[in-house]
């Protein structure tokens, strides 16, 4: 399903234009300001994924360090005909599926690079920007967006229905308007509460773990030890691939 974004411009043929919005997201604002953003020397507008500085610093194959999140993208379906997108990112697709992590996500990036409008990380704040940004390069720009998001985005694994999130509370206000609201049983808060604090004991552990950098290089020397550290890895869930849905 994720490659579904590719034939877009297929699918929507009498469009010039869309905006594509993923399913794991709030809208707190007006559309119509992102909506009348000028694409037409652009493939798409979207905003920086935070986390691809971390993901990708060593592996080399973006030549640009702006790499966006594809959970919210306006698209230039014109200009994605006219130069026949679709056929190229699955090219792109094939020739290096064992090199990317966030398959469709990488395959726009690499193939529309140099022609992606950036938008205010408020467009799209994802739940990423709350893990530790001490040593991010937008770490201001991040805390912006987190002060006045326009489209909250539960991209991690941990989505408000399964456990806690960031700024989940967004998500629970609109779906009490719905008839979706008799999910919220006793037993759901409980995990919620049980999931909030393993999030919170993940902060404190990660932020322990730049503390002692130093020891931590010596634990990974020392097999006892080293199984000791992927033992909390896994209670924390920290081992687990994180996605940007």
């Amino acid at each position: 399903m994720a490659n579904f974004k590719f034939f877009l411009g297929n699918i929507f043929k009498n469009l010039d234009k869309i905006l594509y919005l993923d399913c794991d997201l709030v809208v707190l604002t007006s559309l119509k300001e992102l909506f009348s953003e000028n694409i037409d020397n652009y493939y798409l507008a979207g905003a920086d994924n935070i986390g691809h500085y971390f993901l990708y610093k060593d592996r080399g194959y973006f030549v640009s360090s702006f790499y966006i999140n594809s959970g919210v993208m306006l698209i230039n379906l014109d200009l994605w005909r006219k130069d026949n997108l679709a056929e190229k990112f699955i090219t792109i697709k094939e020739k290096n599926i064992n090199n990317f992590i966030f398959v469709d996500q990488d395959v726009i990036n690499l193939c529309c690079e140099n022609k992606i409008k950036p938008l205010d990380l408020s467009w799209n704040m994802h739940t990423g920007f709350f893990k530790n940004i001490s040593f991010h390069p937008r770490k201001n720009d991040i805390k912006k967006a987190i002060s006045n998001p326009k489209i909250i985005h539960y991209s991690s694994f941990k989505k408000p229905w399964n456990g806690y999130s960031p700024l989940m509370k967004y998500y629970y206000k609109y779906l009490k308007l719905t008839s979706f609201n008799k999910k919220i049983t006793f037993l759901f808060k409980l995990k919620v509460c049980y999931t909030y604090i393993l999030y919170l004991l993940n902060i404190f552990y990660r932020k322990l773990i730049v503390l002692f950098s130093p020891i931590i290089k010596k634990i990974k020397q020392n097999k006892f030890l080293r199984k000791i550290k992927d033992k909390i890895n896994n209670i924390l869930g920290i081992n687990k691939k994180e996605t940007h849905r």
